[in-house]
């Protein structure tokens, strides 16, 4: 099979398109023939070097859609043929190994396009909002670099439970895109005191809960941003 790897660190012209092994389902492993993968930010990172626990040599992915083509032992709700989606490591490839515990099946309605960008940003924000969060109609969501992977599944998943939403980016057409999207109110966290934006648009009330993406850059500010028990 073919693989997109990387034997040094650095930018994008470390990786070449190289011939591997195919891979072989242990027990709990399913093999899958890879349609469409999906990139994330953190890929950026491994490639570079500075994403902790990463090794050498390293193939690209973290997510994909495809067929089932093999199965391991102890694996009964998969089989040969399935239409699946995944969350995989070394996905960029034409075949991948996955954990068949992170294997889902693919709904008829999704291609695998589509399918390819959920396992990992999709599942991400749905974990932090409705899982961690809990977030119901009525409340006020926040969510940082709105327009990115896990940034853009939020604020769908926010307006799917019937939540007030508002976002961050650092450019004004990933602002537009938001608001396109459903964002109720979009600001730019590099140009504009989004703290007093916020709390102006809320009539003081604040945040219930937010989706904190950026890191200590913008941190304090999302904390300030926040209702009483947000």
């Amino acid at each position: 099979m073919k693989a997109w790897v990387v034997r040094e660190f650095g930018g994008p012209e470390r990786m070449r398109w190289e011939e591997l092994p195919d891979p072989l389902a242990g027990p709990g492993q399913v093999v899958i023939r890879v349609h469409a993968s999906g990139i994330n930010f953190a890929e950026t990172r491994m490639r570079a070097g500075t994403y902790s626990g990463i090794a050498l040599p390293l193939v690209l992915g973290m997510e994909c859609a495809g067929v089932v083509e093999q199965v391991g032992t102890n694996v009964s709700q998969l089989r040969p043929g399935d239409r699946v989606m995944a969350r995989a490591r070394g996905s960029h490839a034409e075949k991948v190994l996955a954990d068949a515990r992170k294997v889902m099946p693919l709904p008829g309605s999704l291609d695998f396009t589509a399918a390819a960008a959920i396992p990992v940003g999709w599942h991400t924000a749905w974990h932090a909002l409705h899982t961690v969060a809990g977030v119901h109609a009525g409340q006020r969501v926040l969510i940082e670099a709105i327009a990115s992977s896990v940034g853009s599944a939020a604020l769908q998943i926010a307006k799917f439970h019937g939540c007030w939403v508002a976002g961050t980016a650092s450019r004004d057409e990933k602002l537009a895109l938001a608001r396109q999207w459903g964002a109720d109110a979009a600001y730019n966290y590099k140009s504009e005191d989004f703290v007093a934006r916020v709390q102006a648009d809320t009539h003081g009330s604040g945040i219930d809960a937010a989706c904190a993406t950026i890191g200590a850059e913008t941190l304090e500010r999302v904390l300030d941003c926040m209702a009483n028990e947000g």
